[in-house]
């Protein structure tokens, strides 16, 4: 499997992981924030099967970030059970912070895949100007 493969099948794992989540939490703000997720990481699938480029960016989501997130939203169901209001209130808070930066931070990315292999194409194609200029 390629690793373009494997962060395609890592989008569509985490996919499915939040919309399980969003299944769950009852709060309307944080189903909300987590649906958006949902629908930037949709993108950034689409994005990631066009492009090729911004390995280190998607690892670190695909890595860190998202597993985190995981840990972060399982704690909040826990505490979300447990009945104590000012718990929850907290967490909620927490919550809804991270989903809108974890948001943000794809949105970002999904934005840099295009113009990293963009850029890319322009020093190929500058680098072959030089050659064949060289060559005459």
């Amino acid at each position: 499997m390629t690793d373009k493969e494997e962060r395609l099948n890592q989008a569509a794992e985490q996919i499915r992981l939040l919309e399980q989540y969003s299944a769950k939490i009852r709060n309307e703000n944080v189903q909300t924030s987590l649906r958006s997720l949902i629908s930037v990481l949709g993108s950034l699938k689409e994005t990631q099967y066009l492009f090729d480029s911004g390995e280190k960016e998607l690892k670190n989501l695909y890595a860190r970030y998202l597993p985190y997130l995981d840990q972060i939203l399982a704690q909040y169901l826990e505490i979300s059970e447990s009945g104590n209001y000012e718990a929850v209130l907290k967490s909620e808070r927490e919550l809804q912070r991270t989903l809108i930066s974890l948001t943000d931070a794809v949105r970002k990315i999904n934005l840099i895949l295009p113009q990293d292999e963009a850029a890319d194409a322009a020093a190929s194609m500058a680098a072959e100007k030089m050659k064949h200029a060289m060559e005459s």
